[in-house]
Order: structure tokens, then C-alpha cells, then sequence
């Protein structure tokens, strides 16, 4: 995430994209398929989130300001749709202020386009799909002489990053994941921590989230 943000040129429409979406779908836990679409004529407006969805800021009395992104739809909740918590971290690669910067740098976007559409250089606009989103981060990340990803990652990664020190219960409610789905998930930590370990994971990082998961475990039998 900290390679994308060093390499990554904010001040270009289509590279803040990018980032945003990655913010996005890290600190918060989110498929991508609930923030990009697959191609261009996959578009849905009942469906997908669009430049005019909510996107609610909110600043509580204790000071943590916060915002809601509404998603119209999604496979388990269908027109309920879900409530994406964008938290202002104390982090350079927050989403609360990458999705700020986002709309402030594509502000001649129709409301009707998706969330994450971009200006173009000859004055039109594109939205940003799961391929080009991919192949951007991918080719920054090679480039850092790190590991190829897929979509899949910044769900997993974000929710091993907030594990570090947030409790299982809330980082289930923050990935909207039912109790019994996020510990079947979990089950299979041991086959996904090796993509995120790095030379500052230490033993009682990993040693932490076990116990951490192992009262998660006893607690929903």
C-alpha cells in the first residue's frame, strides 16, 4: 500500500483513482466487485456504485471523523444493499482522505457514472475496471520488486492488517462477513499469512492473532 502510494501520482485523475480504490478496498475490507466493474459494459446503476451515491461524512464528539459509502447491491443483501465505513486513519494511505482527494481531482463526472470514473485527458471520462485497476497496482508492485496480487488480496489484507490489534468481532462487522463465513475463513490462516509476512512480522504479531482467533473460535463455538 505504501509503494502505491510513493510511486503513484496523485495529481494524475486516473492514478488517484487507483489508489482510492485500493484505500478503499483494503482499510475497509471490500470485494472490489462491490466498488469497480468488470469492463465498461458491465455497468449497472441499480447495481453499482455511482458518483451520486451517498457518501455520508460524520464527525462524532470523540473527534475520529468517519464516512459511509452505500453500496446499492449486493449478492447477499440485494437492493438493501451495505454501508462501506471509511475510517480517517492516522495513515497515509487512509481511504477517508483518498476518496476526498478522488472526487475533489474528478469533479466534471457525471452523477450517473460509477464512483470511481476518472477524467481523461481529452476532457471526457472512464471508469475505472477491475483489469486496468489490476494490471496499475501490479506493475507499480513489480516494480518494488514485490509479490503479483489478485483482486481477492486487499479483502484478506486489510482484515490481517486491522487484526493486528482489532478485535476479530469488529473486523467481521467491518468486512460485513457473517460469524460462522469469517471464522471458516480464518480457519485457513496459516495457508494466507505467508503472503503478507514481511521482515517486520514478528513472532508475536502471529503469535497474537492466533490467540486472538482462537477465543473468536471458543466464543461461536
Amino acid at each position: 500500500m505504501h509503494a502505491l502510494f510513493c510511486v503513484l501520482d496523485l495529481s494524475n485523475a486516473f492514478d488517484a483513482s487507483v489508489f482510492t480504490v485500493a484505500c478503499t478496498a483494503f482499510w475497509s475490507c471490500c470485494r472490489l466487485g462491490k466498488l469497480i466493474i468488470i469492463s465498461t459494459s458491465s455497468f449497472d446503476s441499480s447495481q453499482h456504485v455511482l458518483q451520486s451515491s451517498s457518501f455520508i461524512h460524520h464527525s462524532p464528539s470523540d473527534g475520529v471523523k468517519y464516512s459511509i459509502l452505500q453500496i446499492p447491491w449486493t449478492k447477499t443483501s440485494h437492493i438493501e444493499g451495505a454501508n462501506i465505513i471509511v475510517a480517517n486513519l492516522d495513515n497515509i494511505t487512509n481511504a477517508f482522505t483518498a476518496i476526498n482527494h478522488h472526487l475533489t481531482t474528478n469533479t466534471t463526472i457525471l452523477l450517473d457514472t460509477p464512483f470511481f470514473t476518472y477524467e481523461t485527458a481529452n476532457g471526457g471520462w472512464a471508469a475505472m475496471t477491475k483489469p486496468w485497476f489490476l494490471a496499475h497496482c501490479n506493475q507499480v508492485w513489480r516494480l518494488a520488486d514485490l509479490l503479483k496480487l489478485t483482486k481477492q488480496c486487499f479483502h484478506i489484507g486489510g482484515a490481517m492488517e486491522l487484526l493486528h490489534g482489532v478485535p476479530p468481532d469488529v473486523v467481521a462487522i467491518q468486512g460485513r462477513w457473517k460469524s460462522q463465513a469469517f471464522l471458516e475463513y480464518w480457519r485457513k490462516i496459516e495457508s494466507i499469512l505467508p503472503l503478507f509476512v514481511t521482515a517486520s512480522f514478528s513472532d508475536s504479531h502471529a503469535a497474537m492473532i492466533n490467540s486472538s482467533m482462537d477465543s473468536f473460535a471458543r466464543r461461536y463455538s
